[in-house]
């Protein structure tokens, strides 16, 4: 007579392994949930950027009165241009660092409209340390900010080093496509970035449910 094994009944009846591989892509963010977020943080950056440039430009030719020249960061005098570089900079940082950190737990404003949130890689509260080794890795590796894209690499460097900007440019563009597919088919949805800053980016919808399925069951207990 063949040994009763419970395991294997309840594998047989429950698929166990089919319920443990949903539940976890239920508390990955999915594909597209991490796009649309990026979609909508690029152009608030964007937007935030060019406003930040048309200031710097209105304040600079205000004096002169010559408002023939192009508004953008290249219409700027050398000297300008750094300093406007330094300001963007300064606001991707914040947007991306300090409003996660410190004002939506793990999240920017895109992923709070779409419902996602940055967490380490086990699940736990993103420390500053994540924020700064995730973010410095999309800045630097990737170049999937606005600020060191085309607009912004090539601009800094646009007097003497223009062609070597646009070639750090397209090597940065490469490497962002290159995260993007992986984010796009790893199981836990994690990117370039999410590796080295030890994170990965869940959905906010199943820990609400969790939340509020623990404190339905600790009210029936009572």
């Amino acid at each position: 007579m063949a040994k009763f094994n419970i395991k294997q009944l309840e594998k047989k009846v429950f698929d166990l392994d089919k319920l443990e591989e949903k539940e976890r892509k239920r508390n990955t963010s999915g594909r597209f949930n991490r796009f649309g977020a990026f979609f909508l943080d690029f152009n608030v950056e964007r937007i935030v950027n060019s406003i930040i440039v048309l200031i710097v430009w209105l304040l600079v030719y205000r004096n002169t009165g010559d408002y023939n020249t192009m508004i953008n960061i290249d219409g700027l005098p050398v000297n300008i241009q750094y300093l406007t570089l330094v300001i963007l900079l300064l606001f991707t940082l914040f947007y991306n660092i300090y409003i996660p950190m410190y004002l939506y737990e793990g999240q920017t404003l895109g992923k709070k409209a779409i419902g996602i949130k940055i967490v380490k890689a086990n699940g736990e509260k993103a420390t500053l340390i994540n924020y700064i080794l995730r973010y410095l890795t999309m800045l630097v590796i990737e170049g999937n900010s606005y600020v060191v894209t085309f607009s912004g690499v090539a601009f800094f460097f646009i007097n003497s080093f223009y062609d070597q900007a646009k070639l750090v440019n397209d090597i940065l563009f490469g490497v962002f496509a290159l995260s993007a597919i992986i984010a796009f088919f790893h199981k836990d949805r994690r990117a370039i970035h999410d590796f080295i800053g030890g994170t990965k980016v869940i959905n906010i919808k199943v820990i609400e449910e969790y939340k509020t399925k623990k404190t339905d069951e600790e009210k029936t207990a009572e």
